[in-house]
């Protein structure tokens, strides 16, 4: 956009330029002369002007050479042009009064059908494109104005329409001279210099931008009506009067040397200034050129002026600018900004030792539940809200700066300890303690917030927020609503659980995970009813890990959907196994279903192809489901769960009791099983309200139809209890532990029961 808006700005710079050169101009050779010395090399490295005399013959006014040497050769057209056959553009444009655009060798070879004089001079100029304008009076052509190049793609649309602007602008001050030519002699040099003052003064007043004349000395010898408004200057106020005598303050952006050096032959630019219009209070800024004023002898008579009213460019830049460094919604600094402020300190830190400051991270607590509930717009209101409360509790020095979504940064200068970070930390942690009013609601919010400190020696500002985010999400880890400062040992931490993360990616194409198989016991018999089936992670250095140590990671990192379908499928392809083996031993086997995967739009299909891939009957499959993955969207599960009841599949509720328990689930779902949190079992015996609430769900879930497995059964008194309450399946250590496949089949080989 700046590009296309500089090529503006020069493109009516070089056409006020051309109407100073106009007005000055003593006749039609002069005019043309001086229009073709303009034009080239800045539009041509050739040009010519032609014009039709009123006994109908062609002459030519002009023609410049950019080269010194061709030079010579291209006056040669000059003066009368002889009759006689002619194929070339500028006889076509002549009769059509239409512009031609072209490249020699591309457009039919005119040029062997041109006149002889024609033909040698392009040879010779080594014209290889062209552009031809019509010069029309009152609609018709009177002659042509030629653009010629060396280059053969120097001519594209943009220089077709900026030669076009010349041309008209030659042949209006052409059609003044050859008026006047018509008139008397006596009376023909007053017209002429009346119609070129009237000419002059209809384009400055006209063109977009201030034009001004110098003399020698620098007094103002004109001075348009855009400079009148630009400045609120008079005409009559500046005329005659020396530009720094009236504007003194040019000095200090050093106009006086750039006039020095105009007047020298240089045509030269200076620095953008600000403007205020006296009495109106208006301001802007504007940029100004500078080049020399040549009369027709070719000596420099004085300085042109171009001025430009920039202020929309120059606000644009600044708005760019302060959109590139601050967030859009809340207007604070982004993280461009922060991090740029905290390079900062930390070159400062390393000057003075004695300098501390620390980076703080903020997170939101739960903010994604604002937007799911009452909707992104209250969402935005109350990020502002923050903004506004966080900026508040804010000392001379700090920073706050929003990171995106509901994440927050702040620069904290002057701590240096523990203590005083700590007071600044819960005085900004306070401001959450009075709710925020969205959509004439009260919402309360908490934040987690981790801080990293400058005492640590760091000399990298993104390694300093690094270390704020993990003390962040070690504080939500605790119990949200909180603050932690880092330490070495956090860092420890987090390479650990990276390269876990890592190790954790790999590890089902190494063939590192394995599934153990825990005996689900028929408590009116004690014989094996079934197994559930859970994942084991054999790392290469650190053993055999437990499920509570990676899946956590593996359920924040997506990880957990491809390991439950390998799981899945090795559970049937497993039981598909010991069926051959052990006809007729009709076990089940459990497995757990991620609230990942449960919300995967291919469960159903990905369900399909393991059970066609292992041929294990899916009546004795039990998918274990979570309660939290059935009711974050109560209504697209209970759709789900219908379709894996179609297939056969038994479904269960697992680890009822734990999380958001309602008895009214067990009605509202097509369940088979409800599997009893261990929690419950282990308050058998000692907590009578626990054990009266086991017993209702219990009840219910026979009343619906419903078995029931009580799992983390480890003591006789337990199993005692529970056979009073009369569950149908338990499990736990009781009997075993998770054991592997080869354990497992012994069970089945012995026919174990207890």
């Amino acid at each position: 956009m700046h590009d296309a808006v500089s090529r503006i700005e020069e493109r009516q710079a070089f056409l006020a330029k051309l109407g100073v050169v106009a007005a000055s101009a003593p006749d039609t050779a002069a005019l043309a002369t001086n229009i073709a010395g303009l034009v080239v090399p800045q539009h041509a490295d050739w040009c010519f002007i032609e014009v039709v005399d009123a006994d109908g013959s062609r002459r030519c006014l002009a023609s410049i050479h950019a080269d010194p040497e061709l030079d010579g050769t291209a006056r040669r057209r000059l003066g009368r042009i002889e009759p006689g056959p002619d194929a070339s553009p500028f006889a076509e444009v002549l009769q059509t009064g239409k512009p031609m655009i072209g490249v020699l060798g591309a457009d039919g070879g005119w040029v062997d059908r041109s006149r002889e004089q024609d033909r040698d001079l392009i040879r010779r100029l080594g014209v290889h494109s062209y552009i031809v304008h019509p010069l029309l009076s009152r609609g018709q052509p009177v002659g042509v104005m030629a653009f010629m190049a060396a280059d053969p793609t120097r001519y594209g649309a943009d220089e077709l329409n900026a030669t076009g602007d010349i041309a008209r602008r030659v042949a209006a001050a052409l059609d003044n001279f050859l008026l006047a030519d018509t008139l008397e002699a006596a009376r023909r040099a007053e017209e002429r210099a009346q119609q070129s003052e009237h000419f002059l003064r209809t384009i400055l007043s006209s063109v977009g931008e201030g034009v001004i004349v110098y003399d020698r000395e620098l007094r103002h010898q004109m001075w348009n009506a855009f400079m009148e408004q630009l400045t609120g200057r008079r005409e009559q106020e500046v005329i005659g009067k020396r530009a720094l005598d009236v504007f003194p303050h040019l000095r200090e952006y050093g106009v006086d040397h750039l006039m020095q050096r105009a007047l020298a032959g240089e045509t030269v630019h200076a620095p953008d200034m600000p403007y205020r219009v006296p009495h109106t209070g208006r301001s802007g800024w504007m940029s100004t050129s500078y080049s020399p004023h040549v009369a027709p002898t070719g000596e420099i008579i004085g300085v042109v002026g171009i001025v430009h009213d920039v202020s929309e460019r120059k606000r644009a830049e600044e708005q760019l600018m302060h959109n590139a460094l601050h967030d859009v919604l809340t207007g604070l600094p982004n993280r461009a900004l922060f991090l740029d402020r905290l390079d900062r300190l930390l070159r400062h830190g390393t000057r003075d030792a004695s300098f501390g400051f620390g980076v703080a991270f903020l997170d939101v607590d739960r903010f994604k539940v604002v937007n799911d509930s009452l909707g992104h717009a209250a969402g935005d209101e109350m990020l502002i809200a923050i903004a506004r409360r966080l900026e508040s509790c804010l000392r001379l020095g700090d920073t706050v700066a929003r990171f995106g979504g509901d994440e927050f940064a702040i620069l904290l200068s002057g701590v240096h300890d523990v203590e005083g970070t700590t007071r600044v930390a819960e005085r900004i942690l306070h401001e959450f303690a009075e709710p925020f009013v969205l959509n004439g609601q009260e919402v309360f919010a908490s934040a987690s917030m981790g801080i990293s400190l400058s005492t640590m020696g760091y000399t990298d500002g993104d390694a300093m927020l690094r270390d704020a985010d993990t003390a962040m999400y070690r504080a939500k880890g605790v119990g949200r609503g909180r603050f932690e400062i880092f330490d070495r040992a956090m860092h420890t931490q987090a390479v650990l659980q990276l390269e876990l993360e890592t190790d954790l990616r790999r590890a089902l194409e190494r063939g590192e995970l394995v599934v153990h198989y825990q005996p689900i016991v028929d408590l009116r018999d004690g014989r094996l009813a079934g197994f559930e089936a859970l994942v084991r992670w054999q790392h290469p250095t650190r053993g055999l890990m437990q499920p509570a140590d990676f899946i956590p990671l593996a359920e924040e990192t997506g990880a957990i959907v491809p390991i439950g379908w390998w799981v899945l499928r090795e559970a049937c392809r497993q039981m598909r196994e010991w069926d051959e083996l052990y006809p007729g031993s009709e076990l089940t086997v459990s497995v757990n279903v991620s609230a990942r995967q449960f919300a995967q739009p291919d469960l159903e299909e990905q369900l399909d192809r393991i059970l066609l891939e292992t041929r294990f009957d899916p009546r004795r499959l039990k998918l274990e489901i979570t309660e939290s993955a059935v009711v974050r969207n109560s209504a697209a599960a209970a759709v789900t769960l219908a379709a894996l009841r179609e297939r056969g599949v038994q479904l269960c509720l697992d680890d009822f009791g734990t999380g958001y328990s309602s008895l009214g689930y067990l009605h509202a779902f097509p369940l088979d099983t409800i599997k009893i949190d261990r929690t419950f079992v282990a308050a058998l015996g000692n907590d009578a309200p626990t054990t009266e609430l086991l017993q209702t769900i219990l009840e219910l879930g026979r009343t619906l139809g419903m078995d029931a497995i009580a799992e983390g059964v480890e003591s006789a008194e337990q199993l005692e209890a529970l056979k009073a309450l009369g569950p149908r399946h338990v499990q736990g250590y009781f009997f075993a532990s998770p054991l592997l496949p080869a354990e497992a089949e012994a069970l089945i080989r012995e026919g174990r029961s207890w």
